[in-house]
């Protein structure tokens, strides 16, 4: 057997990051971030402790890649969808990918509104997800301002509250949710 290419060697480290993030994911939405080990994550993940440590530091910064790189692509749907100039259109597509996206992601969704609870916790990626936050902010206020609103960025932070109350109410009941109907119910609110 051959060495393997470079190009072979970063594939092969990127899936083995993504099966030990995946086991994280699913170990800290089922047991908790304070409950679940990296021995935990090793056995889930059918790799050994060490190699976690390969890729990750601590338990810590294995949350903080997990979390951070998830919202860099929960804002990318915003940021992609709205373009720069953000249409009643674009909106509507931002607002679909978004469900669309939520129901793909609920066990990240658990953790991360899991997070927000604990302050200790948040401390550790507030800035970061404020800095990645304001782009899409700021798209959004642009949105809002184009349609009429006397204050565009207080009715970003409301608009961003609903939908982060929708996602919390789907994650403890998403078999009841109505989530097309609270889908629906937004895009009347907002394409007058």
């Amino acid at each position: 057997m051959s060495p393997r290419t470079e190009e072979q060697l970063i594939k092969h480290k990127a899936e083995k990051r993504k099966v030990i993030t995946q086991a994280a994911l699913k170990l800290f939405s089922e047991e908790g971030f304070q409950s679940t080990s990296i021995s935990k994550i090793a056995k889930e993940a059918g790799v050994s402790k060490g190699l976690i440590y390969t890729y990750f530091e601590s338990k810590e910064e294995l949350l903080r890649f997990l979390i951070l790189d998830t919202i860099d692509e929960m804002f990318g749907i915003a940021e992609v969808s709205l373009g720069i100039n953000p249409t009643d259109e674009s909106f509507e597509k931002m607002i679909s990918d978004y469900f669309d996206w939520v129901q793909i992601n609920r066990a990240f969704l658990q953790i991360y509104f899991g997070i927000l609870m604990q302050p200790s916790v948040m401390k550790l990626f507030e800035k970061e997800i404020m800095a990645k936050a304001y782009n899409v902010f700021e798209r959004m206020s642009v949105y809002f301002k184009n349609k009429g609103f006397e204050d565009p960025l207080s009715e970003t932070r409301f608009f961003i509250s609903i939908l982060d109350g929708i996602y919390m109410n789907y994650i403890m009941d998403s078999e009841n949710y109505p989530l097309a109907k609270a889908k629906s119910r937004i895009l009347t609110m907002y394409l007058k």
